[in-house]
């Protein structure tokens, strides 16, 4: 603090860099007890950034911010700053030695000139987060001679220097790590994004979709009754009420339950019940608006839910480390199963779509669809 009232005394511009959204507002606190002017740059007023950097470089401004707020800004110096000095860039804690070097190199840009200083101490948070207990002894220890009145101000000590060259190698090799795990499933998100946006690209194009439509509704009815072996005459008419037709439907008394023909009944039944939407029409080319309406309703719907799934599911493969397994394999084995599964609820959803939905046309005759 004493720093930043000398250099704001020599009309040099200032940006103090805490580590926190509350921290920024205790620096804030005490600028004010000091009676310094000053911007606070933090989550809570992101919609003034651009008017806060702007006057950033301006002679004397003084510029609280969070070590996130304003990047990818340049500061721009005001008239008569670079003859007092250029921009002071002043960390108040600890910080990844990264953001450190990003947050160094906004003083002195394009060749003028500049400086930067980071004060440290063994309370900040990022310290406190990865100190060891053996660090965490020491500092106890440092604090009973400071109440005793052996401890200088500054922390000078060669062991403390090393350990705290130890703490930020230990956690930027974690962060190493963190981000390899991250990559490892932002693939599997990737190619999976990259299959759903080219099927959902192939639906968007087509301008005839009664052949897709078609391989939609075999597959989904195909899904449907696959998830039991035996089909009795009420189990049948149960899910024709439940995804097929809200109408009572008379199931033929000869109708043999075997594998091929309750798909051939019901591929019949969608049949019908199309072209009995078709009459409500103007031309084909209504028909493969509500046609893509319908596939496209159910494919993003179960596109949403995958990407949750998958956010979810990096939490979930975790516990797998623990048994000696690679929790990267797992997700991977599981996010391909997942995939899959998608497909076969989006065939699904489409068939309800496809038949449940309701379709008429306004005043204007426009094509409304209305989706249960």
């Amino acid at each position: 603090m004493n720093d930043a009232i000398t250099l704001h005394k020599a009309g040099r511009p200032i940006l103090l860099v805490a580590g926190s959204v509350e921290n920024s507002e205790i620096i804030s606190e005490l600028l004010l007890d000091r009676g310094i002017p000053h911007n606070v740059l933090n989550a809570f007023n992101i919609a003034r950034e651009a008017a806060i950097v702007k006057d950033a470089g301006q002679p004397g401004a003084v510029t609280v911010a969070t070590n996130m707020a304003g990047r990818g800004t340049d500061i721009k110096l005001g008239p008569g700053v670079k003859e007092k000095g250029g921009l002071a860039v002043i960390g108040t804690e600890m910080l990844p030695e990264r953001v450190k070097l990003q947050l160094a190199g906004r003083a002195g840009r394009q060749g003028d000139p500049g400086s930067s200083q980071f004060y440290i101490s063994l309370e900040d948070s990022y310290i406190a987060k990865a100190s060891t207990k053996r660090f965490k002894k020491m500092y106890r220890k440092l604090v009973e001679k400071r109440r005793k009145g052996a401890m200088p101000k500054e922390l000078t000590s060669p062991r403390i220097r090393l350990s705290l060259e130890m703490l930020k190698s230990r956690v930027a090799d974690g962060e190493v790590r963190s981000r390899k795990k991250t990559n490892k499933y932002e693939v599997a998100l990737r190619i999976q994004r990259t299959q759903f946006y080219k099927d959902r690209a192939k639906l968007m194009n087509n301008a005839r979709l009664e052949r897709t439509v078609g391989n939609w509704l075999s597959e989904g009815i195909d899904d449907f009754l696959n998830t039991q072996t035996d089909w009795s005459p009420s189990q049948l008419q149960h899910l024709i009420n439940e995804h097929f037709t809200y109408k009572e439907v008379k199931i033929p008394d000869n109708l043999m339950y075997n594998r091929k023909a309750p798909k051939k009944y019901l591929e019949n039944l969608c049949t019908d019940i199309l072209k009995d939407k078709y009459k409500t029409l103007i031309n084909t080319e209504q028909l493969n608006q509500f046609y893509r309406s319908a596939l496209l309703t159910a494919l993003d719907s179960c596109w949403t839910d995958q990407v949750n799934y998958l956010n979810d599911l990096r939490i979930i493969v975790e516990p797998w480390s623990l048994s000696g397994r690679d929790p990267g394999y797992i997700y991977q084995v599981k996010a391909f199963e997942s995939y899959k599964n998608m497909l076969r609820e989006a065939r699904k959803k489409a068939v309800d779509n496809l038949l449940l939905s309701r379709i008429k046309l306004n005043k204007k005759n426009q094509l409304v669809v209305s989706f249960n």
